[in-house]
């Protein structure tokens, strides 16, 4: 079994080009998008720009394989981190990532206003390209991939989200983070996008 092991990780050090380390400033808020996949539905995905570069940068990270590093996401925080940057040789692989992106440390954190708002897009896409549990109407309003649940400021809001369809409408949420009572984003408004 060992040697098994050893030589996966041989593997895995051959398929290696280069790594470095960048700082990312990840935003106090998810957004729906892909990280670093192509062929993976739409999720929640952390929002990070290059420290001390411009928009150009900005890529979305998966929670999950940051989680797996050790980081937490809070809504209303914004964290600067580190991240190693690794180029990996695909063999040719179409569909494989050239590039992984792994969490390292948190350098500073800085929480937003208390009840600060922020715009959550939702762009169409063919169909099918949307986790199906990415935005699921509840009792209490929606249910925001696993474990997040926005609450409605008013019953004819939640309505009115009721009838989009994801993929097929373009819209966007005005959502405040929560406040340390109810730990629920709110939704204030919805509007509709133009498609580009």
């Amino acid at each position: 079994m060992l040697r098994w092991a050893l030589v996966l990780g041989m593997l895995a050090v051959a398929g290696c080009n280069d790594s470095e380390v960048r700082t990312y400033r990840l935003a106090p808020y998810l957004e729906p998008g892909k990280a670093n996949c192509n062929e993976c539905s739409i999720q929640l995905t952390l929002v990070g720009v290059e420290d001390g570069k411009d928009l150009s940068t900005t890529r979305n990270f998966s929670p999950g394989a940051f989680a797996k590093g050790g980081f937490t996401f809070r809504w209303g925080v914004e964290q600067l981190v580190e991240v190693k940057v690794v180029q990996y040789d695909t063999g040719g692989m179409e569909d494989a990532p050239s590039v992984g992106y792994h969490f390292m440390r948190v350098l500073e954190t800085h929480p937003v206003e208390p009840g600060g708002r922020f715009e959550m897009r939702f762009w169409d896409a063919p169909p099918g390209v949307y986790a199906d549990d990415l935005l699921v109407r509840t009792p209490e309003g929606f249910n925001l991939g696993p474990g997040e649940v926005i609450e409605c400021e008013s019953e004819a809001l939640c309505e009115q989200l009721a009838e989009k369809t994801l993929g097929e409408d373009a819209f966007a949420l005005e959502l405040s983070y929560p406040d340390a009572e109810i730990g629920r984003l709110l939704l204030h408004s919805l509007r509709e996008l133009s498609r580009p």
